[in-house]
């Protein structure tokens, strides 16, 4: 348990930036959020998080109440990663280096990632994902998206790309 003072006092110039963030990231790690002065910040309401890149993402078509792995690699380390799973989102901080696969079950059928992913894995999904779309992320530079159930595969946007491994599928 910790403290964490982001602000002077309510009529600080950052106040309402603040307000607007997420606090779960707080929260979460069981820091009390105050003024400067030592007293309680009011419970922040909104979902804005903080380094987050929201014009670059990719989207999975997934089958809705099924588990899915994904792993990523960031273009540096502590690279902040949210992924949208209906009304649940998930922040987490993603490194330049393969960390332990997201495993989650979907309360969507549309998952999106956003951030700064620069090598994506979702293989071995089986069923449980039936669409991907990474035009949206022209920085990617490899993707495994083998052992799914997509369709099609359109990866002409991203002129970065090195690796594709998209066998086991029905493309």
């Amino acid at each position: 348990s910790g403290a964490f003072y982001p602000l002077i006092d309510a009529n600080d110039a950052n106040s309402t930036i603040f307000m607007e963030s997420n606090s779960n990231n707080a929260i979460k790690k069981n820091w009390n959020v105050k003024y400067n002065d030592k007293t309680d910040i009011p419970t922040t309401n909104g979902k804005f998080v903080c380094g987050l890149i929201v014009d670059r993402y990719i989207s999975l078509g997934v089958e809705v109440g099924k588990q899915i792995s994904i792993d990523f690699t960031a273009d540096e380390d502590y690279s902040v990663i949210k992924i949208s799973n209906g009304n649940d989102d998930k922040v987490v901080l993603a490194n330049k280096t393969w960390d332990e696969p997201v495993q989650f079950v979907t309360n969507s059928s549309t998952i999106e990632i956003y951030g700064k992913v620069k090598d994506f894995n979702c293989s071995y999904n089986g069923n449980n994902i039936t669409s991907i779309d990474v035009s949206n992320n022209t920085e990617l530079q490899s993707l495994d998206c083998s052992h799914n159930a997509l369709n099609s595969l359109d990866v002409s946007n991203n002129t970065k790309l090195e690796y594709l491994v998209c066998d086991k599928n029905n493309l």
